[in-house]
């Protein structure tokens, strides 16, 4: 399979344009720590609830996969 991007330098050019598109400027500054916590207390994400591995299993199972059921 044919690579999208031959090099790296390609895909960082890429995602600045795409970023400067957005209003997305600089560069990041947050930890993933400092991440985690922002999502946790301001957005109110609770990692336990795993939705974004649920929704990846519902996008590929159909809406009926219930991760908890019994196999």
């Amino acid at each position: 399979m044919k690579p999208f991007f031959r090099d790296k330098t390609e895909l960082v050019k890429l995602a600045r344009e795409v970023n400067a598109r957005a209003g997305i400027t600089g560069e990041p500054t947050m930890t993933v720590e400092e991440l985690r916590r922002y999502q946790v207390e301001v957005l109110g994400i609770r990692p336990e609830d795993n939705g974004a591995s649920r929704e990846l299993l519902r996008m590929r199972y159909g809406d009926d996969y219930d991760q908890d059921r019994d196999a």
